[in-house]
């Protein structure tokens, strides 16, 4: 079978189900039910003549494939795959500071983020700030920390977040903030 595995993952939205089959009194039929098993039922071909399951688009999100091979004396069998198709980045929101441009006294403020993916598991988040040639990492395997224990230098800082999943579907989002410390008189 391809997918090769059963609940497997893939971008590939254009994923062929391939099986064989084999038995000695020769295949009567051969189909295959798509994600419900009250969907109709899809020949696959007849008299030992079947061709895999190919040239569909797949949805976003989980398929269940289950495909029922019956020989000339009536025996039957059958054999399911499920696999999940994601192109989709995960969500990603910067929390706070709310508004992009902020502009603020604290030297120590937090950038903080929420994500979430639909269809598979958050991979790693990582952010970049400034000239975004450094990358630091927030955590992997859908456990991310928040942008803390940062003391900033006066002045603008661009802070971008990363997140992708499992996939290697990425997402970001940046805010800009202006750090204007009080002066000591």
């Amino acid at each position: 079978q391809v997918p090769s595995g059963n609940n497997t993952n893939t971008t590939n939205t254009n994923q062929n189900v391939n099986f064989t089959f084999f038995d000695t009194t020769g295949i009567d039929s051969v189909w295959y039910v798509n994600d419900t098993t009250s969907a109709a039922n899809r020949s696959l071909g007849s008299g030992g003549t079947c061709v895999n399951i190919t040239n569909i688009t797949w949805s976003q999100g989980k398929h269940n494939v289950t495909i029922y091979v019956n020989d000339s004396a009536g025996n039957f069998n059958y054999t399911s795959v499920s696999f999940t198709i994601d192109t989709t980045p995960p969500d990603l929101n910067i929390t706070f500071p709310e508004q992009n441009n902020t502009n603020t006294t604290d030297i120590l403020i937090d950038v903080n983020f929420t994500f979430s993916d639909s269809f598979t598991l958050v991979d790693s988040c990582w952010y970049s700030n400034d000239t975004y040639t450094i990358n630091r990492s927030l955590g992997s395997g859908g456990t991310c920390a928040n942008v803390t224990n940062i003391t900033w230098s006066e002045g603008i800082h661009n802070v971008r977040i990363y997140v992708n999943d499992t996939l290697g579907n990425l997402n970001y989002t940046s805010r800009t903030i202006n750090v204007s410390p009080p002066s000591n008189i």
